[in-house]
C-alpha cells in the first residue's frame, strides 16, 4: 500500500481522495482475506481519523465504520474457521468413541474366552479326579494305572491359573 503524504492534504476534497484510496485498499485487503493486509488497512483508516482536521468529521465516521467493517469481516472469517474446527473435533470424537466401543467389546470377548478356557480346564481336571476316585474304589485295578491317573490329575490342576 502506498503511503499518504498527510501534510499534503489541505482541502476537504484532498482528504476525501485519501479516504477513497484507503477504502479501496481496505476492499482489496478484505477480498484477499489476508490478516496482515486487513490489519494494515485498519491501521491506515484509524490513522486517517486521527490526523484529519475537524472539518472531516463525516469522513472520520466513514473511516471508523470501515475499520469496524474490516474487524467484523475478520471476526466472521474467524468464527467460520472455529466452527469448522469444532466440526472437525466432533468428527474426531465420534471416531474415538467408535474405536473405544470396539476396544471395549474386544476386551469383553477376550475376558469371556479366558473364562471359557478356565472352565474347560477345570472340567478336564474334575473328570480326571473322578476317574482317579473310581480307580481307587476298584480294588482290582493295576497300581500303575492309579499312579498314572493321579499324575494326570496333578498335571490338569497345574494348568489352572494361580489364584490371586
Amino acid at each position: 500500500m502506498k503511503t499518504i503524504d498527510w501534510g499534503g492534504l489541505v482541502t476537504l476534497r484532498d482528504w476525501a481522495d485519501a479516504l477513497d484510496f484507503l477504502l479501496a485498499s481496505a476492499r482489496d485487503a478484505a477480498t484477499k482475506q489476508e490478516t496482515p493486509a486487513r490489519l494494515a488497512a485498519q491501521a491506515a483508516l484509524l490513522e486517517f481519523a486521527k490526523r484529519s482536521p475537524a472539518m472531516c468529521n463525516a469522513l472520520d465516521d466513514i473511516a471508523t465504520a470501515a475499520t469496524h467493517d474490516l474487524y467484523e469481516a475478520q471476526a466472521d472469517a474467524c468464527l467460520r474457521a472455529i466452527t469448522k474446527r469444532q466440526n472437525d473435533l466432533a468428527k474426531a470424537v465420534a471416531l474415538i468413541d467408535a474405536a473405544t466401543d470396539h476396544a471395549q467389546k474386544d476386551v469383553r470377548d477376550i475376558q469371556l474366552a479366558n473364562v471359557v478356557d478356565l472352565l474347560d480346564k477345570t472340567s478336564a481336571a474334575l473328570g480326571t479326579l473322578k476317574r482317579l476316585e473310581k480307580a481307587f474304589d476298584t480294588p482290582d485295578e493295576n497300581m500303575l494305572r492309579k499312579i498314572a491317573a493321579l499324575e494326570q490329575a496333578i498335571a490338569e490342576l497345574r494348568k489352572l491359573p494361580p489364584r490371586g
